[in-house]
């Protein structure tokens, strides 16, 4: 795949900074000025930004779609210029995740405040709590966070978990440009692979989360790989490939690696010794092990299938990672088996294969969000397909990134982690999928500049549009409304500890570094509390008694919370209705021992009174 100095210079001239003026230098401008005042226009409120009244949010969807435009006439362009690609790219993530950080007075989701309160329990502790639960266990995350915190002198990650989405996503683009340079992809493709990644990835898992600073060292772990460890394919695969690639071809003139695909080998320093790179390889694992409970998985499954084709060496390196994994996990296996329920989804597939809302009543917003996700999902992984075909047919490596791409489906034999493995497998596939996309979206060598506009554009437009639908449509439950945040951050500030009930699960807590004193009991509705399927004011007995149960009303206060965002949570997902959730709020006002100890924004705070 190596070319001469002549011809790589010439390579690198041609995808360089063209000086001569481009449609795209005016489009890129205008769908910026389009996105700001699009923005200004949303007013900030938790309604889904993909289904709003379309008067207030035209002009931003305007921008979005004169940027799309304008990188379809950039891929498309007979001298490339990467440094435009670099503008588009930073554009679409600004666009795409950051519009909810500046429209949204709270975090999106109500999970931030459990992770902010973890970091600050950290913080002003400086020590673990069994409450943590399994945080406990990865708490590597949350006690960088709070270090961090130290030495800026910042007072609580709430300062600045809203801005999360975009500082992970310009982290995973840093990475991301640097893996694709170790890819068989030529320039185009790795520029639409990367647009393609950012504009699929709905999972989200990018708020202030381990999750999203265990892909930034999974993504670190994959470059340093790919680009130090790199070796021969192995004869036998191959082999293969070339068979496959005859027979898809059926009979036609093979078409070399190079052929009108511009596939470069870029000259980098020099690289470290293996055994050096080895060990920081092992180092960032460890750390990633620390962090979160499931990526460390992922990486290894995936590097392990690098590494029985050939393309890794040595093969003692990913043992070495299972090794530290399972150490790791050995000593808490008890506790995270009891409350999670490892052993007992092994070999259920294609029970794994559900989404967390299966079997869920949905309303109409998140029937519309999962349609988005399922077609966006099958929509990547069937282009995946299509590309890892087209390369073969072509002569292109192709066994390498369709193992990348598709390995991480044998997790599911495994497990479904909560009904959210298929979440993960998605996530840890999408930059490989993205890049097999990228090829299948890649017209003929002597195609006219108008098919590879077009076709280009159209996908990158499909993909943008049904990832607004995939990441906000359920906006309208993420969003946090002040008055949810007020009411759990007063409980947990000014009131006495005692345990806690919400009405559903939807709902910011627990919030502080004083929050773990605080007993937080499972949600009213979807909890499975017997005779508990519809929210009535007979359920307020049950209330109490639970609250009981748990020490409230006899030496401790107990309490009961309803906000606004627990009332729709109950309302999409078939909990409650609109008259019940009034009715039940209207019986808890007058009901004997409990009495209102806060109540602002539709959000209320019951107190049950110490005493016998």
């Amino acid at each position: 795949m190596s070319m001469t100095n002549r011809s790589t210079r010439g390579i690198r001239r041609a995808v360089g900074h063209d000086p001569r003026l481009a449609v795209s230098d005016a489009l890129l401008p205008i769908s910026v000025a389009l996105w700001v005042v699009g923005v200004r226009r949303i007013h900030p409120s938790p309604v889904p930004l993909s289904i709003l009244p379309a008067g207030s949010v035209v002009v931003f969807l305007a921008g979005l779609g004169v940027l799309v435009v304008s990188t379809g006439l950039l891929l498309a362009r007979r001298k490339f210029s990467s440094h435009r690609m670099v503008l588009h790219l930073g554009a679409l993530i600004v666009m795409l995740y950051s519009t909810a950080s500046i429209v949204y007075p709270e975090p999106r989701f109500a999970w931030v405040e459990k992770h902010t309160a973890v970091t600050n329990y950290i913080a002003v502790h400086h020590v673990l709590s069994q409450s943590m639960g399994i945080y406990r266990i990865w708490p590597g995350f949350f006690a960088l966070a709070a270090w961090i915190d130290k030495i800026a002198g910042v007072s609580t990650p709430m300062v600045y978990a809203s801005w999360a989405e975009l500082f992970f996503e310009i982290l995973y683009a840093l990475e991301l440009a640097w893996i694709l340079r170790a890819l068989p992809l030529d320039e185009r493709e790795r520029w639409l692979a990367l647009f393609l990644f950012f504009g699929a990835n709905w999972i989200a898992q990018d708020y202030f989360s381990p999750q999203g600073f265990g892909l930034v060292l999974s993504l670190g772990v994959f470059g340093m790989a790919l680009h130090w460890l790199k070796s021969e394919q192995q004869p036998w695969v191959t082999k293969l490939e070339r068979w496959v690639g005859r027979l898809l071809r059926r009979g036609r003139s093979r078409l070399s690696a190079t052929t009108g695909h511009g596939e470069i080998a870029v000259a980098y320093p020099a690289e470290p010794s293996r055994w050096f790179a080895i060990v920081v390889i092992l180092l960032a694992y460890g750390v990633l092990t620390f962090v979160h409970e499931l990526s460390p998985y992922l990486v290894a499954i995936q590097l392990g299938t690098l590494v029985v084709i050939g393309l890794i060496r040595p093969w003692w390196l990913v043992v070495a990672m299972f090794a530290i994994a399972v150490g790791f996990l050995a000593p808490n296996f008890g506790y995270v088996n009891h409350n999670y329920g490892l052993t007992a989804s092994i070999g259920s597939f294609f029970g794994n294969l559900k989404a967390p809302s299966s079997g869920a009543q949905l309303g109409s917003a998140a029937l519309l969000t999962n349609k988005a996700r399922t077609v966006l999902s099958v929509g990547m992984w069937g282009l995946a397909v299509v590309g890892t075909v087209r390369r073969l047919r072509q002569g292109r490596l192709a066994v390498g990134l369709a193992a990348l791409a598709f390995s991480p489906l044998a997790l599911l034999v495994f497990l479904n982690y909560g009904n959210e493995g298929v979440l993960r497998v998605y996530l840890f596939s999408l930059p490989w999928t993205a890049c097999l996309a990228a090829s299948a979206l890649s017209p003929a060598p002597k195609a006219s500049w108008r098919p590879k506009a077009i076709l280009r554009t159209a996908a990158l437009a499909v993909v943008v549009a049904l990832f607004l639908v995939a990441f906000f449509g359920e906006d309208g439950l993420n969003v946090m409304t002040p008055a949810d945040v007020q009411v759990s951050a007063f409980v947990y500030t000014h009131a006495p500890p005692g345990p806690l009930m919400p009405l559903s699960g939807n709902f910011p807590a627990p919030i502080g570094a004083n929050s773990y004193n605080f007993a937080l009991v499972e949600p009213l509705l979807g909890s499975g509390y017997p005779g508990i399927t519809r929210l009535s004011p007979a359920d307020i007995p049950f209330i109490t008694t639970e609250i009981v149960s748990y020490g409230g009303g006899v030496t401790a206060p107990g309490y009961f919370v309803v906000s606004p965002s627990m009332l729709a949570y109950a309302e999409e997902f078939g909990q409650a209705t609109a008259a019940q959730c009034r009715t039940f709020v209207a019986a808890m006002d007058r009901a004997p021992g409990w009495r209102i100890l806060y109540s602002r924004g539709g959000a209320t705070i019951y107190e049950l009174a110490v005493g016998p």
